[in-house]
């Protein structure tokens, strides 16, 4: 058994994931798309794209828990 817990997800990207958010299986159309779509990418050794997690998540505008748990707190101007 690998080391991830059940509940957490991969650093990176998996191929399946990949694949859904580009719809496209070859790895020099994936990297495009990917680009095109300002998601950060890089090729790995054998020409696949390497994307982290948090940085597609960025591009997409979701907050992850790691930075929902140490977003900065806003000052409550109302109770001055």
């Amino acid at each position: 058994m690998n080391n991830i817990d059940r509940d957490e997800k991969p650093i990176n990207l998996t191929k399946l994931e990949l694949i859904s958010i580009t719809n496209k299986t070859r790895n020099k159309t994936q990297l495009s798309i990917l680009l095109e779509m300002g998601i950060p990418c890089l090729p790995r050794p054998d020409g696949s794209p390497l994307v982290s997690r948090q940085a597609f998540e960025q591009a997409m505008g979701v907050m992850s828990s790691h930075s929902r748990k140490y977003k900065k707190q806003q000052p409550q101007f109302g109770s001055l």
